[in-house]
């Protein structure tokens, strides 16, 4: 039985029980695919390789379909191209590689596909037993080999120096295992020259995708804080904005206007998802992001400058909404690229965890426009003291700009699989159920986040007598506390699993919305503020691991665009119409609790939606 060395690698990966290739970060075991075949290929004398390139020393077919292709490409190639050259060439089609090396070792009755993963067909890390002879299996042979004096052969001593390169004992081997195996793992890498130069290409190629996903995270996570600040100020100051760009005798008409422009935010989302998409899959991920950021902060800039009704009539309310407008096609194209990034550049064990971060943004975002509208209505005329709120962003939006424009370029963060035509397409043709679900079960989180973070802020205004500053205040503290309880819950979810705490969270909402918009009713600023992070905890209980089962809902090559365009549209139905809905129910029903009624139904509906689901832990890949 033949089995190449990138089988070998692959195997790796696995655990002894059996499971998902999922135990190295898809970021960084592409290197790992690559460096395999190139070691493959030298291990059987078909290339060589010294400081400087890499080339054919034997054209003959190896009769392995995959290290065939690559022997042709080298050959082909006429400059000669470096290790780490080609390592980034390969990286881009190792997904398909690993692919095809996994159907290999199922056809060769090594493993075999089962229910939730991959199991081992002898019941063991075993190869199957030809001719009365039994190859021993990869990890075996290396942990026998690294606890041991004895002298490897040439390929494992590729296997070793390609493992430790591509990170791979740090995720399988105990600390103190690796401790005690570090120096004989370093000495076994040393002795393969050709296979060492391959290695120390991967591992420095590792290293630069690891100092770019750093810089991805860093840079995501800021411009989030900026654009959800710039989304999110107009609607602290929806009172204040309403009567001077959209006059009328009727308070609630006027804040129905106000609140009306606040959603055409949210009809650019789907754009945003489709324009910056294509920007980050066709030219180059950065441009998108640096893109997003400064559709957010010119428009920012703009609504802080831009004269009233009073002074210019109508031009007024429409530059307002067309600013509106383009903050929404920023955010459309900036949360699901971060988020996919965070999520599989995690260990399955930390997804939940690791996808709070994409939320931490956001989240500070809130809770900046929250912090500096209580400044500001505190310490500021409202007539203009809400400019000062929007030129602020500007100032934030320069300090994202000068990180972003830093990022590694796309193929030093992200490895992306062969470029597929019209994603959109192949979503609404082939993933359209996928889609619905994922809908109804954001529902109540949109309903929700956008009630608790943005709208009521106006109810408590028109519902209490605290006043503006003090509201803006608590609202502050329960935006801080979430960021906390998002984090917590996210990593119980990689504990308890996403489906449990999605139904018991809809179904606490469901059952204490009303009475604690009941208590916050003419309450004290105490007892707003007990109510309002009681409300915040348990819809970041009903939300933990929420950004994880919504990548691992769609394939490899869909993830992107199936999670922003699910979440724009969600957004645009639900969250971007929920102020307006909210003053509509409230103004038809004489009914102040009416919005948290329309909460307590959408978290009954996703609760029903998610019961007979199978599970939200998808394949992780």
């Amino acid at each position: 039985m033949a089995i190449s060395l990138l089988e070998e690698f692959l195997l790796l990966t696995l655990e002894d029980e059996g499971g998902q290739f999922d135990t190295v970060p898809e970021i960084y075991l592409t290197c790992g695919v690559a460096g395999a075949m190139l070691m493959d290929l030298a291990l059987q004398g078909r290339i060589d390789s010294d400081l400087s390139a890499v080339w054919v020393e034997n054209a003959t077919p190896t009769g392995d379909t995959g290290l065939d292709a690559v022997l042709a490409q080298i050959a082909a190639e006429p400059r000669r191209l470096g290790t780490g050259d080609w390592l980034r060439q390969l990286s881009l089609t190792a997904l398909e590689y690993r692919q095809a090396a996994i159907h290999k070792l199922c056809e060769t009755g090594i493993l075999r596909q089962g229910a939730a993963g991959f199991l081992w067909v002898m019941k063991s890390r075993r190869y199957p037993v030809e001719q009365g002879a039994e190859l021993v299996e990869a990890k075996r042979r290396l942990m026998q080999l690294i606890f041991s004096d004895d002298i490897p052969t040439p390929r494992d001593c590729a296997l070793v120096s390609l493992a430790a390169s591509c990170l791979v004992f740090e995720r399988t081997l105990t600390p103190s295992m690796l401790k005690q195996t570090q120096t004989r793992i370093e000495q076994v890498s040393r002795l393969d020259m050709i296979g060492g130069s391959i290695a120390k290409a991967a591992g420095e190629f590792t290293a630069e995708l690891k100092k770019g996903e750093r810089g991805a995270i860093l840079g995501g996570i800021a411009g989030n804080v900026v654009e959800w600040y710039d989304f999110c100020i107009y609607g602290y100051f929806a009172t204040v904005i309403g009567p001077l760009f959209f006059p009328s005798g009727n308070p609630a008409i006027t804040l129905m206007a106000t609140f009306g422009v606040f959603a055409v935010g949210f009809i650019g989302r789907p754009i945003g998802a489709v324009i910056i998409g294509h920007i980050a899959d066709r030219i180059d991920r950065r441009r998108a992001v640096i893109v997003s950021v400064l559709l957010m902060v010119i428009p920012s800039l703009i609504m802080g400058l831009l004269p009233t009704y009073a002074q210019v009539g109508v031009f007024a309310p429409v530059a307002l909404l067309l600013m509106r407008f383009l903050q929404g096609i920023a955010v459309g194209g900036e949360y699901a690229s971060f988020s996919v990034l965070l999520v599989e550049a995690a260990l399955p064990g930390r997804r939940g965890f690791i996808s709070s971060l994409s939320d931490m943004g956001g989240g500070l975002g809130m809770m900046l426009g929250s912090a500096m509208g209580s400044l500001i209505m505190g310490f500021l005329p409202p007539s203009w003291g809400w400019r000062v709120a929007f030129l602020f962003g500007l100032l934030l939006g320069m300090i994202v700009f000068f990180i972003r424009r830093h990022l590694p370029h796309s193929d030093t963060v992200a490895v992306v699989t062969k470029s597929r035509t019209a994603p959109v397409v192949e979503l609404l043709r082939d993933h359209w159920r996928a889609m619905l679900r994922m809908i109804g079960l954001l529902v109540s989180g949109y309903i929700g986040g956008y009630l608790c973070n943005v709208y009521l802020v106006t109810w408590l205004i028109e519902n209490t007598k605290l006043g503006g500053p003090r509201i803006l205040l608590i609202n502050t503290v329960a935006i801080a506390v979430s960021l906390v309880a998002s984090a917590f819950f996210c990593a119980l979810s990689d504990r308890v699993g996403r489906k449990p705490l999605l139904i018991i969270g809809n179904l606490l909402v469901a059952l204490c919305t009303v009475p604690l918009f009941m208590l916050m009713e003419g309450a004290t600023a105490t007892l707003v503020l007990m109510a309002q992070l009681t409300l915040v905890i348990l819809m970041c209980c009903m939300s933990g691991g929420q950004t994880v089962y919504l990548v691992e809902a769609f394939p490899l090559h869909l993830r992107t665009s199936g999670m922003a365009i699910t979440l724009n549209i969600t957004a645009v139905l639900f969250g971007g119409t929920l102020p307006l809905m909210a003053v509509w129910l409230t103004a038809y029903t004489g009914n102040p609790l009416a919005p948290a009624w329309y909460f307590v139904i959408a978290a009954f509906l996703t609760a029903l939606i998610a019961i007979p689901m199978r599970s939200l832990d998808g394949p992780r890949t």
